[in-house]
């Protein structure tokens, strides 16, 4: 016997068929996040064959920036993929990389920049400045885990720069910090030191990478 609308189940079918189908949009968007991330971020590049050819690494950002622009949730899902990706990637290299991809959306989105304020201990600074600060919870070498941790460090005092005076919560993560990287770490980073962030992530292919 079939159930009349009016008995109630034919509302609650059609709540779960919706909810049924957000979920594959969810997940369709945070794959489609994760990839493009990737496209950004992953060590291996490709060589231009002639002058003409586009960069892969310019492609892949503007597909980044169109897809961040869609929605509120697919900037959610490209911090989640940052985090879930190169910031726990074993390789500085692709924690740099991931952190010039995730300074670029900083400035560029209000809503990014929200996500990286409010879990910037947990997500952030454990990825970029070191579990509890320590230097040796960074993957790589000591030279290596240190150049990630003095960029990071310029990137935060610029974020801070910029954004600190109307933002309490990112106000309170740079004195956070600063209470907590040894004084020398920050007169470096703040010098021009050669291992500042590039501005743009168009730039990532000048960084060099041992071999």
């Amino acid at each position: 016997q079939f159930c009349s609308p009016s008995s109630g189940n034919f509302v609650i079918i059609a709540i779960l068929w919706v909810d049924v189908i957000n979920s594959k949009q969810a997940n369709i968007s945070m794959t489609e996040a994760s990839r493009l991330v990737k496209a950004v971020t992953s060590r291996r590049r490709q060589r231009n064959t002639t002058t003409t050819t586009t960069n892969p690494e310019e492609d892949a950002l503007r597909s980044v920036k169109a897809f961040a622009k869609q929605d509120s949730q697919n900037v959610d899902d490209l911090y989640d993929a940052i985090i879930e990706g190169p910031f726990r990637s074993n390789q500085p290299e692709i924690r740099t990389r991931g952190l010039i991809l995730c300074d670029y959306l900083f400035r560029r989105s209000v809503r990014f920049r929200t996500l990286c304020v409010e879990n910037f201990r947990h997500d952030v600074a454990r990825a970029v400045l070191g579990r509890d600060f320590d230097i040796k919870t960074i993957p790589g070498t000591k030279a290596k885990a240190r150049a990630l941790r003095i960029a990071a460090i310029r990137c935060v005092h610029e974020w801070y720069e910029k954004f600190g005076k109307k933002n309490a919560k990112l106000n309170l993560a740079y004195r956070w910090v600063r209470t907590r990287i040894p004084k020398l770490d920050f007169e470096q980073a703040l010098s021009n030191n050669p291992d500042r962030l590039p501005r743009d992530p168009k730039k990532l292919r000048e960084i060099q990478y041992a071999k």
